[in-house]
């Protein structure tokens, strides 16, 4: 049967996903398997700048509260610094040393997207004729009528290397205390946030909607982006704006002042979606600015609340003051009702639109 389904040309080819991005302008790609998140570098608010290092690194962000070493790719393939600008990327990978896990951030010019490459497409490397060092790079590919260079993520990010350029450790400088410990925000307007000698504090997203400030746990919050395009699901509530594809996930988006029964509004150039975990499905909420990650007291809130919100209170927890500041605390897992978390569990999106499609 093998031999019958080869001579008729039915195998099947096999495909691996890459992420795509340039440096200076060379196309590049590294496997999406060890690819953790992907920022705009206009989304670090500060970047903390270790002196009297090599060039190759940069400096390390506290991304939810984990300190992570920033490399300068173009520095490690040319030895030329990189000029970042808003639309440079920031790629987040996650790396095995020797069993422990490591963590660490490249930069590129520009993150191009999600590609799936067949065996068909790899070209070897040739013994000659890269400018940048041959065991960086694990292959060639054609996409289109150009090339890309598949990188060796852990020859290009090896430790012993790094650490021996930088004098430290690359663990050591996961350790390093960043200038500012909550520096992660998409929208510029930062709000203050109070110090606290309580040890039992909570790490909070503080978000817009409809001018009131509100919170949610930072554990709960996978990712934070800006509002994208979104492909829409039929015969869904109102508030269900769509779905979107996170690195191959399909993620169905929620509009906050829709579902909250607010007036609908145009999306702005603040707007962003919230990718939050709800017993284990992710959901995309929509919210009109998302602003600074502060600390707050666990035992600050106040239950029930007793405020005069906007919004239900059923989908409150409490609120807390910092400063002059009134947060209220939003509880993510009563934002849906059981019947309609069982109807976004239990669909599957990506059959619905493709079901879509074929019905035009």
């Amino acid at each position: 049967m093998e031999a019958a389904a080869e001579s008729k040309g039915t195998i099947r080819k096999s495909f691996t996903s890459y992420l795509n991005f340039s440096v200076g302008k060379q196309l590049y790609a590294v496997e999406i398997s060890g690819v953790r998140e992907v920022l705009e570098y206009r989304q670090i608010f500060h970047l903390t700048r270790i002196p009297m290092i090599n060039d190759a690194i940069i400096g390390v962000i506290n991304i939810r509260g984990e300190i992570i070493p920033i490399i300068d790719l173009s520095m490690r393939l040319n030895n030329e610094k990189m000029i970042l600008n808003p639309n440079s990327g920031i790629i987040i990978v996650e790396l095995d040393d020797n069993g422990q896990r490591v963590i660490v951030g490249i930069t590129a010019d520009r993150v191009m997207g999600v590609s799936r490459i067949s065996d068909d497409d790899i070209v070897s490397k040739p013994g000659f004729g890269s400018k940048i060092r041959n065991d960086f790079i694990e292959n060639f590919a054609m996409i289109g009528d150009g090339h890309v260079i598949l990188l060796r993520i852990n020859s290009l990010l090896d430790f012993d290397e790094l650490s021996e350029l930088s004098g430290f450790s690359i663990k050591d400088l996961m350790s390093i205390k960043a200038a500012q410990e909550d520096e992660f925000s998409l929208s510029g307007r930062m709000y203050e946030e109070e110090t606290h000698n309580k040890t039992d504090e909570i790490h909070y997203v503080t978000l817009l909607i409809e001018d009131e400030l509100y919170g949610l746990q930072m554990s709960r919050v996978k990712e934070i982006i800006r509002i994208t395009d979104m492909r829409a699901v039929p015969n869904s509530k109102p508030f269900m704006k769509g779905v979107i594809n996170i690195r191959g996930r399909i993620v169905p988006v929620i509009d906050m002042r829709e579902r909250c029964g607010l007036e609908p509004k145009e999306y702005q150039r603040r707007t962003s979606i919230l990718i939050v975990d709800v017993n284990d499905v992710y959901i995309g909420l929509i919210v009109d600015i998302v602003n600074k990650v502060v600390k707050i007291p666990a035992d600050s809130f106040q239950y029930p609340p007793h405020y005069s919100s906007k919004i239900d209170t059923d989908f409150l927890d409490g609120i807390s003051q910092i400063n002059d500041k009134i947060i209220i605390n939003l509880n993510i897992d009563k934002i849906l009702s059981p019947e309609e978390y069982d109807y976004i569990a239990k669909t599957n999106f990506s059959e619905n639109i493709k079901k879509e499609k074929s019905d035009k």
